[in-house]
């Protein structure tokens, strides 16, 4: 949470740049972060049930 709030007060203000560079976040987000975050939550989950 305190890493979004430095992110956020680190982008500039000119709206041009400030979309150009939202649109990059989110791009990587989309594209990596997110498959990234279901595998790793279904491994999670899988091992546990496993162990049960």
């Amino acid at each position: 949470m305190f890493g979004a709030f430095i992110a956020g007060s680190m982008i500039p203000a000119n709206h041009k740049i400030r979309k150009i560079i939202i649109g990059k976040f989110q791009d990587v987000s989309t594209l990596f972060l997110l498959p990234l975050f279901f595998s790793d939550s279904y491994a999670a989950d899988f091992s546990t049930q496993m162990e049960s």
